[in-house]
C-alpha cells in the first residue's frame, strides 16, 4: 500500500449532494466537500468560518414572525425596516431609531411575507393582492409616514360585451359630480368599488380622449356617485363602458417594479396574468387612454398562469408560475402601448420571490422553492438561458426557499432563507466560474434576512430576525452579522451569535490620559474627564494602537485619589505620556447587556483569547478566577465544520473509490486562524496546537498564518478517506490548503 499525499488548494465548490458521491470523474470534485457547516466559500479558494451576529433588539412580538427589508437611501444612509404585525419599526447601524419609531399598517401575520416591496429613492412601495398599493415615505432616518397610492387613473377590465347592460352618466363635463345609473337588469356596483375609475362612452374631442369617471360613493347595486375625470362623450345610457381592473372587489396588483420610466405592476385575483405599466414618470396614473405613446399600458400575458414577480433591468422580466417572459418594445427598446411585446423565454416557473441580480445575471427561485436558477441573456441567440445553480447541492434547499438577499461586499454571497430556519449561502462569481453552496445554522431559527451597506466600513451588513428559545419560552430577536473578513485586530474577532461586545476603549469617549512617567511604580495617572471609581483599584489601564491593537503600555491601578486621578504600577512600559480618548481604557470583570440571553451559558472571547464559558445571571456575566479584560465578546456558540469528498488517490490499479483508505497524517495551510480541531470523523477530533513560544504568558495566542506540519489523524480504515476540520471556539478559521498523507488498499 504505497502512501500518497494529494494537495487540496481550492474549496470554493461548496457542499455536494450524496447523489454525486460516485462522480469522482468531475473536474471540480476536489473543490467541494461533504459538509460546509457555518462556512463561507471565497472566490480565491479558501473556506472561511462565518461571522457571528450582534444582538440589536427584541422583535416587536415573540408570538409572530417579523420580516426585514433593507432600505438604501444612499451608501452611507440606510435603514432596516422590521415589518411586524400592525407596525413598521426602523433600525440603523446605531441600532433602534427613536424609541423605536413605529408606523402603523394593516397587514396581518399571514400577509407580511406576501407583500412585494420596491424602492424609488425615499419612497418604498408596497404591493399585496388584498390591499391597495401603499407608499412608505422617508423624510429622514427618524421620520417615516405611510399612505395609500392616490391613483389618478387605473386600467380596466375588458369592455362590456352585453348590449343590454347599459350605464348612464348624469353629467359629462370634466370635474362635474353626479351619478352613474345601470339599467338593463345588471347590477355592476358594490361598495368595494368606491375610489376606482370606470371608462364610460366612446373617445371624444380633438385630439381624441377617452372619458372616465371616479366612483365617489355607493348608493345601490345600480346607482353610485361619481366625479368626471375626463370629459365623457354622452349622458345617454350606453353599452360602451368598462369596470376598473383594480378594486377591493377585484383585487389589487400584488407585484411591482420600475423600468425605463414606468412603474409596472401585475397580478390581481381577477387577472392573475395581468401586467400594467404607468404613464411615463407618472407612477400614480395607469389610465390607458386611447393608446398613445405617453399613456398607460395594459396587457394580459398568454400562458403565464400567475405572475409571481417583476424585475426591471436591461429588459423587463416577468416571472410566472409557467415561465419567464421578457417585455420588449421597438427596435430602440422603447416600450409603448403600441410597441409592447411580451415573449416567453423559459418554462420552468418561479416562486413569488423577487430575484437578486449578481452582476449581469438574475437569480430566481424555481417553482416549489427547491432550485435557484441563473438567468442570463445570450446575445448570439437573442434569448435568455436559465441554469440550475443547485445541481450539485440539490439537498441544501430541500425544505424550500422563502426569501433572498444579496451581500455584494466584501465577498459575493446570496443568502437564501429556508423554511427549516437555516440559511443556504450561494457563493457566486460568474466571471471566475465560481459557484458553491454552504449552510448557516444557529441556536434557533432564522426567519427573515435583509442586506444594507455599512455606512462607514467596506462591507454590506446582513441583518436577520431569529426565533430563539430561552428557558422554554420563545423569543424573537433582531440581529446583524459582523463582516465576514477577519479583522486586523484580534480582540475585535466576533464569532458568537446574538452577541454583545464590550470595549473599554469605546466606552472612554470623553477623556484623554496623562501619565507622570512611562515606567515605574506609584506613578500618577490623570484623566481628562470624570471616569475613575473606587472599584477600579486592582484593574488595569491599557493604551493601544486602535488600528492594529498593539499594546502601547499597561498599568495596574493601586490607589484612587479622585474621579480624575489614580496611582498605579506600570507592568508594560508606555510609549508616550499622553493618550487620546478611545486609545486607552480600564479593564472590567463584569459585562452587562445580556438580558436577552438570561440563564444561557455563553461563549466568551476576552482580548482576543478564549476563556471559560459563563452563565448569564441578571443580564450580566462575570469572568471566572478574577480575570479581567478590555474587549469582551459574548454570545451563543456555534460550530463550523468542513469534511472533504471521498479521496480519489493512492490506488495502483485504477480508481480509489470503494477501496479502504487510511489517512495517517495531514498538513494544513491557514490564514489568520486559531482554535480548530482535526480528525478523521467527528468522533475523533484533536486540537491543533499552534501556540508559539514567543507569545508572552497572559496574552492571547496570535492568529496563525502559514503551514501546519503534518498532524496525526485519528481515524480507522474506511472507504472514504475523510478529513474533518471543526471550529467551536469564537475564533476565525480560514483554510487555504489541506495535504493529507494516506494509503489506499487495492485489495478493497
Amino acid at each position: 500500500m504505497p502512501r500518497v499525499s494529494p494537495n487540496y488548494t481550492n474549496f470554493n465548490g461548496g457542499v455536494y449532494s450524496d447523489l454525486i458521491d460516485g462522480r469522482s470523474d468531475l473536474e471540480h470534485w476536489n473543490k467541494g466537500g461533504k459538509e460546509y457547516l457555518n462556512l463561507l466559500t471565497l472566490i480565491y479558494g479558501p473556506f472561511l468560518f462565518r461571522p457571528g451576529s450582534f444582538h440589536v433588539n427584541n422583535a416587536k412580538s415573540n408570538s409572530t414572525k417579523s420580516r426585514l427589508y433593507g432600505h438604501i437611501f444612499n451608501p452611507t444612509d440606510s435603514t432596516v425596516i422590521e415589518i411586524a404585525v400592525g407596525v413598521f419599526r426602523f433600525y440603523t447601524i446605531d441600532g433602534v431609531v427613536g424609541a423605536p419609531l413605529e408606523v402603523s399598517h394593516t397587514y396581518t401575520a399571514s400577509e407580511l411575507f406576501d407583500v412585494h416591496i420596491i424602492q424609488d429613492n425615499d419612497v418604498v412601495s408596497l404591493f399585496h393582492k388584498d390591499h391597495k398599493p401603499a407608499k412608505l415615505t422617508r423624510a429622514s432616518a427618524s421620520s417615516w409616514s405611510l399612505a395609500d397610492y392616490d391613483f389618478k387613473g387605473n386600467p380596466y377590465l375588458p369592455d362590456n360585451t352585453v348590449s343590454t347592460d347599459l350605464i348612464a352618466a348624469s353629467t359629462l363635463t370634466k370635474d362635474a359630480t353626479g351619478t352613474l345609473t345601470a339599467s338593463g337588469g345588471h347590477t355592476p356596483f358594490n361598495n368595494d368599488m368606491v375610489g376606482t375609475f370606470w371608462k364610460i362612452g366612446e373617445p371624444t374631442g380633438s385630439p381624441e380622449e377617452q372619458g372616465y369617471v371616479k366612483i365617489t360613493g355607493f348608493t345601490s347595486t345600480t346607482v353610485v356617485a361619481m366625479k368626471v375625470i375626463k370629459t365623457l362623450s354622452t349622458t345617454t345610457a350606453t353599452e360602451d363602458w368598462a369596470e376598473a381592473a383594480w378594486s377591493d372587489f377585484r383585487g389589487w396588483p400584488a407585484r411591482g417594479d420600475y423600468d425605463k420610466g414606468r412603474l409596472w405592476v401585475a397580478r390581481t385575483d381577477t387577472q392573475p396574468n395581468g401586467a400594467w405599466g404607468s404613464k411615463p414618470f407618472i407612477y400614480d396614473n395607469f389610465d390607458p387612454g386611447t393608446g398613445l405613446d405617453d399613456e398607460g399600458i395594459s396587457e394580459l400575458v398568454p400562458d403565464a398562469g400567475e405572475i409571481q414577480w417583476i424585475k426591471g433591468g436591461n429588459r423587463l422580466i416577468l416571472g410566472s408560475t409557467f415561465g419567464d417572459f421578457i417585455v420588449s418594445g421597438d427596435t430602440s427598446g422603447v416600450v409603448t402601448p403600441e410597441t409592447v411585446n411580451i415573449s416567453r423565454q423559459t418554462n420552468w416557473g418561479t416562486e413569488a420571490i423577487v430575484p437578486e441580480f449578481i452582476g449581469n445575471y438574475a437569480y430566481a427561485v424555481q417553482l416549489k422553492g427547491r432550485k435557484v436558477r441563473e438567468i442570463n441573456y445570450l446575445f448570439q441567440e437573442d434569448s435568455y438561458k436559465s441554469r440550475d445553480t443547485t445541481v450539485f447541492a440539490e439537498h441544501i434547499t430541500k425544505s424550500g426557499i422563502v426569501q433572498m438577499a444579496y451581500q455584494r461586499n466584501p465577498y459575493s454571497h446570496n443568502y437564501n432563507l429556508l423554511k427549516n430556519g437555516k440559511i443556504a449561502i450561494m457563493g457566486r462569481e460568474a466571471d471566475q466560474e465560481v459557484l458553491g453552496w454552504t449552510e448557516f445554522q444557529t441556536d434557533g431559527e432564522y426567519e427573515s434576512v435583509a442586506v444594507i451597506p455599512h455606512p462607514t466600513k467596506d462591507h454590506d451588513m446582513v441583518w436577520c430576525s431569529v426565533k430563539r428559545t430561552n428557558n422554554g419560552s420563545v423569543e424573537r430577536h433582531i440581529e446583524f452579522f459582523e463582516s465576514p473578513e477577519i479583522p486586523d485586530r484580534q480582540d475585535l474577532c466576533f464569532y458568537v451569535d446574538d452577541g454583545v461586545r464590550y470595549s473599554a476603549f469605546e466606552v472612554n469617549t470623553g477623556g484623554s490620559l496623562t501619565l507622570s512617567a512611562k515606567t515605574g511604580v506609584g506613578i500618577t495617572v490623570t484623566a481628562g474627564s470624570s471616569i475613575f471609581v473606587a472599584g477600579d483599584v486592582g484593574q488595569r489601564i491599557r493604551a493601544i494602537d486602535i488600528v492594529t491593537g498593539e499594546i502601547l503600555g499597561e498599568l495596574l491601578i493601586t490607589q484612587l485619589n479622585s474621579v480624575t486621578e489614580v496611582l498605579g504600577d506600570v507592568v508594560k512600559d508606555f510609549t508616550s505620556l499622553t493618550y487620546a480618548a478611545n486609545t486607552w481604557g480600564i479593564s472590567v470583570n463584569t459585562v452587562t447587556g445580556f438580558n436577552h440571553l438570561e440563564d444561557k451559558t455563553i461563549k466568551l472571547l476576552v482580548d482576543g483569547g478564549t476563556v471559560a464559558d459563563e452563565k448569564v445571571v441578571s443580564g450580566s456575566i462575570t469572568l471566572a478566577d478574577g480575570d479581567d479584560g478590555f474587549v469582551i465578546a459574548g454570545g451563543l456558540g456555534y460550530t463550523g465544520r468542513w469534511k472533504n469528498m471521498p479521496i480519489e488517490a493512492g490506488s495502483a490499479t485504477g480508481t480509489a473509490q470503494g477501496k479502504k483508505k487510511r489517512v495517517y497524517q495531514c498538513g494544513f495551510k491557514f490564514y489568520r486562524s486559531l482554535g480548530m480541531k482535526v480528525g478523521g470523523d467527528e468522533d475523533h477530533l484533536r486540537t491543533l496546537q499552534l501556540r508559539q513560544p514567543k507569545t508572552p504568558m497572559g496574552q492571547a495566542e496570535p492568529l496563525f498564518t502559514g503551514i501546519v506540519a503534518p498532524q496525526k489523524i485519528d481515524s480507522t480504515s474506511n472507504k472514504e478517506g475523510h478529513i474533518v476540520l471543526e471550529q467551536k471556539n469564537p475564533l476565525p478559521m480560514c483554510a487555504t490548503g489541506v495535504m493529507p498523507l494516506l494509503a489506499t488498499n487495492d485489495k478493497g
